[in-house]
């Protein structure tokens, strides 16, 4: 008697495929912002550091998540190469925009 097992590596992200059941990227945005604060009060069990908490700030962090996890899960091995400080092969398909990564690690 065989049993086959998959066994999936083992991701540190969000899972981009979560991010198709919002509505909006509004909404995608909202409760990436809510889940990141929660993990902060939990961090620091206080809410001194939440007290600084800025709206437009939090916005941009969960964007910057969000891109990060969708960028992560489709261009991995060119963000690699690039963060490596390599160059992308001449027949990678994004190689002849000039990819690179900005202050934030983002793919550009």
């Amino acid at each position: 008697m065989s049993t086959n097992v998959s066994v999936k590596p083992e991701s540190n992200g969000l899972g981009a495929e979560k991010f198709e059941r919002f509505s909006s990227w509004n909404s995608l945005i909202l409760a990436v912002m809510c889940l990141q604060r929660l993990v902060n009060m939990c961090k620091t069990r206080t809410n001194s550091q939440l007290d600084n908490w800025s709206h437009s700030d939090a916005v941009q962090e969960a964007e910057l998540l969000v891109l990060k996890e969708l960028q992560q899960e489709r261009f991995l091995k060119d963000i690699k190469f690039l963060s490596e400080k390599r160059q992308l092969s001449k027949d990678n398909g994004i190689a002849h925009l000039a990819p690179f990564l900005d202050e934030n690690g983002l793919l550009v």
